[in-house]
C-alpha cells in the first residue's frame, strides 16, 4: 500500500481508488487465510464486511440493496461479517455466521427485505468445506466410451495429476454462511 501512496498523485482518483481496493483486497485476503487457520472467526468476519465497504466505496460494484443485506445482517448477533459476492451490481451477498444465529439471520433477512423493498430475500445455507482436494487420476483416462457407438480412445494420464488444494482444509465446527439473493426485479412479494 505505502507503493500506491507514493504514486497517488500520478493517478486519478478512479485509479487510485480501484488500485487501493485490488491491494487492500489481496491483503485482507492474506489474513483471512491465517485468520481461518487459527479459528478467529472475528477477523475473518471484519475482513469479509471490510471487503465489502471497498468494493462498495473503491470499486463502486455494489448496490443498495446488497449494502441493506449487509447492513442488516452485520446487526444481527452471531454474525462474524458479511460481503456482497459475484460480479456486482445486485446479485447476492454471504455471510459468516455462527450456526446457533442461522434461524434468526434469515427471519431478520428475510423481514427486513420485504419491508423496505416489497420484494423477496431468499436465504442459503452453506457449510464451509476444505474445498479443492488432490485427485490421483492416473488410470481414470485410460478409457473413454463415446457414446452408444462403442468407439473408445485410450488416453495416458501421468500418474500423480492432481487440482492444487486452493482452500484452507480447516474443519469450522459451529459455523454456516447464509447466502442471501436479492431480487432486484421489482415484482411483489
Amino acid at each position: 500500500m505505502a507503493q500506491l501512496e507514493e504514486v497517488k498523485d500520478n493517478m486519478s482518483d478512479v485509479e487510485y481508488r480501484r488500485a487501493r481496493h485490488v491491494i487492500g483486497e489481496d491483503q485482507r485476503t492474506l489474513k483471512t487465510v491465517e485468520s481461518l487457520k487459527n479459528k478467529a472467526f472475528n477477523v475473518v468476519g471484519t475482513n469479509m464486511t471490510a471487503s465489502h465497504n471497498s468494493l462498495r466505496d473503491d470499486y463502486e460494484v455494489s448496490c443498495e440493496e446488497l449494502d441493506f443485506l449487509v447492513k442488516t445482517a452485520l446487526s444481527v448477533p452471531g454474525v462474524y461479517g458479511s460481503r456482497m459476492t459475484g460480479g456486482g451490481f445486485g446479485g447476492c451477498t454471504v455471510t459468516l455466521v455462527d450456526a446457533s444465529a442461522v434461524d434468526t439471520l434469515i427471519a431478520t433477512l428475510q423481514e427486513q427485505y420485504v419491508r423496505k423493498y416489497r420484494n423477496r430475500c431468499e436465504c442459503y445455507v452453506a457449510s464451509p468445506a476444505a474445498g479443492a482436494g488432490l485427485a490421483d487420476l492416473a488410470g481414470a483416462l485410460d478409457t473413454i466410451e463415446h457414446g452408444e457407438s462403442g468407439v473408445s480412445s485410450s488416453s495416458s494420464s501421468p500418474s500423480g495429476i492432481s487440482f492444487a488444494d486452493i482452500w484452507v482444509p480447516v474443519a469450522i465446527a459451529a459455523l454456516s454462511a447464509v447466502i442471501a439473493f436479492a431480487f432486484l426485479s421489482r415484482r411483489k412479494a
